[in-house]
């Protein structure tokens, strides 16, 4: 296939170009600041302007699909007021629609809606912490769902951290067990494998691992989808 990965710069999107690449897939990473991916061989580099539907589609055109991996790239920023994530998936489907694409995955979070069984941490705190752009999530999947001439994959990670792939779940709109974490190494498995496999066609998958699943380290890094 010809992937289009937007915002392919940050660690969830060059975990996917280099997953992508492996299997075989053409890759054009399009982002603001074409250097920042100068050190993944294989991957083509469009230079593309958010704002701008225009550079977008010309990055598209011949893709069979399209993959948003955009996100702010820390808590500080991710507390504060945005639109990103509606501003941007509007473009993007501006774009797709001049460039005749029509599959689109996104990246989301488990925090878009209220769940019971996530642990105490995740909702009186974090769900609060990042509120604002839960919400703004939550409006990007509107968008998606209100596009009946797309097929949509919204990706809906839970807390998001360094460390290697293990076996994990993956349920429609919220889990209902497990400890509400996952590995970007993982969580771009889920979407390169969503590619050619297609289960998830207008759907909200949300990723973490089951309690029953390897220790982490102390020493990982971590961050929220």
């Amino acid at each position: 296939m010809r992937i289009v990965v937007v915002g392919a710069n940050g660690t969830t999107g060059q975990e996917v170009v280099t997953q992508a690449l492996a299997a075989g897939h053409e890759v054009v990473g399009a982002v603001r600041r074409p250097e920042a991916l100068s050190h993944i061989k294989g991957v083509k580099v469009a230079k593309i302007d958010l704002s701008d539907a225009g550079t977008l589609s010309t990055a598209m055109q011949g893709a069979d699909v399209v993959i948003s991996t955009l996100g702010h790239g820390g808590i500080g920023a991710a507390m504060k007021f945005t639109t990103l994530y509606s501003d941007s998936t509007r473009t993007i489907r501006t774009a797709m629609r001049a460039a005749g694409v029509k599959r689109i995955v996104v990246l989301s979070s488990g925090g878009t809606v209220d769940n019971d069984m996530a642990p105490g941490f995740y909702t009186r705190l974090l769900r609060r912490l990042l509120i604002n752009t839960y919400t703004d999530m939550a409006r990007m999947e509107t968008i998606l769902e209100e596009s009946p001439d797309l097929e949509w994959t919204s990706v809906r990670l839970t807390y998001l951290r360094k460390g290697p792939t293990q076996p994990f779940l993956a349920q429609e709109g919220k889990l209902d067990r497990g400890n509400f974490q996952i590995h970007f190494v993982d969580a771009a498995r889920f979407i390169v494998d969503e590619l050619t496999a297609r289960e998830w066609i207008n759907a909200h998958p949300v990723l973490g691992y089951d309690k029953g699943a390897k220790a982490f380290s102390n020493s990982t890094t971590s961050t929220l989808a």
